[in-house]
């Protein structure tokens, strides 16, 4: 397979493709020049490869004429004239009549020698003729930016890919990409407006639509010169949107180009820095007579209880069912299945065993108690609300509950994802095998000969075996 789109470079301002592909050493005395470089007239790679296809054939082509003769297997070439294919010549019209084409293989030399011939004979330059230009992308239709945002949200919820919370966060960024550049039709969007999005974000504050900027617009807004302006991940969180956007618009004929291609900010913190994990003694104070007191309901403190010895996301258990604390084989597992709700990948469909510690404070006899009453959710006083059950959950636990017992805001980069974060290191200090880590919490499997030919279920008895190996000094 003739690997082509290595010869296919973006122009970082322009954004045309170009054909670039490097001369051969033994042969650059013949051809005249280190690289041949040609614009393919475009910026949509499905048009740029097909002619870029084309010109490799006939640069290989040209190369193996060029060994032949040197090989004297064939009478020897010109490839001066057959160079031509590949240069940006410059053309004269000669005072007398005809033209003269300075291709020295070097534009700055070819530059020189025109300039020399203008001043000696007084001719005028004439344009090369323009090669033919690239057809344009297949745009079959154009529709504006507001009606392109609608339709792809729609057909991701129709297909069950997002939540209407992850609807509404992306109709936030769509809303936001409007107030920037406008409701331009998709097509009409050039990588200038996506550099001025991104320069636009970088100069916003964070709560934009709140306080004292309610009701401004992005202009006043940025005259206010805030002091406090958004973060780089979340400046790349709306750039990731954004392109994404794009790239379904490209697929369904709107537009032909992505803005937003390549405009990510660098960040070199690595994922595990997001969160700190809690400590013994975090989790000592958490259940100690500290936070017990700040236990104002009974659903905080099975919050605390369960994130600390399930390492489930926090969504997953304020979405939890009465009916989902169950037994498989005899052992009392959670099970975390999408019928409770939405989960975030795939292999987030799992089976957790129950801690014995939970076991022994009764997780079980509450989950019969709030049956009897007649609940179906573990979490009842959760739901109900214009936000969703994690959410609700999550400003308790992170505002209140954490700064109820000191450790915020000492300790900026805690949350209750970390305990997630304890939950992986203590298993692993513990011994515990990384894929029985990885299927406890959720994770697919990073190698592909488990990930994509095995089964991917871990063994019920190991996963309790790790479990049990869980311990706090609570």
């Amino acid at each position: 397979m003739i690997r082509v789109f290595y010869c296919v470079q973006r122009n970082p301002h322009s954004g045309t493709l170009y054909f670039r592909m490097t001369v051969p050493k033994r042969l650059r005395h013949i051809v005249g020049k280190r690289e041949i470089k040609k614009s393919l007239r475009t910026t949509d790679k499905t048009v740029a490869i097909p002619a870029a296809m084309n010109l490799y054939s006939q640069v290989k082509d040209y190369f193996h004429q060029i060994e032949l003769a040197m090989s004297n297997k064939k009478p020897k070439i010109q490839p001066e004239t057959d160079s031509n294919l590949f240069s940006e010549k410059i053309t004269l019209s000669l005072p007398g009549g005809g033209e003269a084409v300075i291709d020295t293989g070097d534009p700055v030399k070819d530059a020189e020698v025109a300039q020399a011939m203008l001043q000696a004979t007084g001719s005028a330059p004439a344009p090369a003729p323009a090669a033919p230009a690239a057809p344009a992308a297949p745009v079959s239709e154009s529709i504006k930016l507001s009606e392109a945002a609608q339709r792809f949200c729609d057909e991701k919820v129709l297909g069950c890919t997002w939540t209407a919370k992850t609807r509404g966060e992306m109709e936030s960024v769509f809303d936001l990409l409007r107030r920037v550049l406008g409701n331009k039709v998709m097509d009409a969007f050039t990588f200038a407006d996506g550099r001025r999005f991104k320069e636009t974000l970088l100069r916003l504050p964070p709560n934009h639509t709140k306080g004292v900027y309610s009701g401004k617009t992005i202009k006043q807004i940025l005259a206010m010169s805030p002091a406090k302006t958004m973060a780089p991940r979340t400046v790349n969180d709306k750039i990731i949107r954004s392109g994404a956007l794009f790239q379904w618009a490209i697929r369904q004929g709107y537009c032909s180009i992505d803005p937003f291609g390549g405009l990510k900010i660098s960040i070199k913190s690595r994922p595990h820095e997001d969160r700190d994990p809690f400590t013994n003694d975090d989790i000592k104070l958490m259940l100690g007579p500290v936070g017990q007191k700040l236990f104002k309901h009974e659903w905080q403190r099975w919050l605390v209880l369960l994130g600390i010895f399930t390492g489930c996301r926090l969504q997953e258990i304020a979405q939890l069912r009465l009916c989902d604390i169950d037994q498989a084989d005899g052992v009392p597992v959670i099970k975390i299945t999408p019928d409770a709700g939405p989960l975030k990948t795939a292999a987030s469909e799992r089976i957790v065993p129950i801690h014995p510690f939970l076991s022994e404070y009764g997780v079980g006899i509450e989950a019969n108690y709030r049956e009897s009453l007649g609940e179906k959710l573990f979490f009842p006083e959760l739901q109900g609300r214009s936000i969703s059950s994690g959410e609700v959950a999550g400003r308790w636990f992170n505002r209140t509950f954490l700064q109820g017992i000191g450790l915020r805001p000492t300790k900026k980069k805690i949350s209750f994802h970390s305990f997630r974060h304890t939950f992986a290191e203590t298993l692993k200090v513990r011994g515990v095998d990384e894929g029985t880590v990885g299927a406890l919490m959720g994770h697919s499997h990073s190698k592909v000969t488990f990930g994509v030919y095995g089964t991917g279920k871990t063994p019920l008895e190991r996963l309790q075996e790790a479990i049990e190996k869980l311990t706090f000094p609570v």
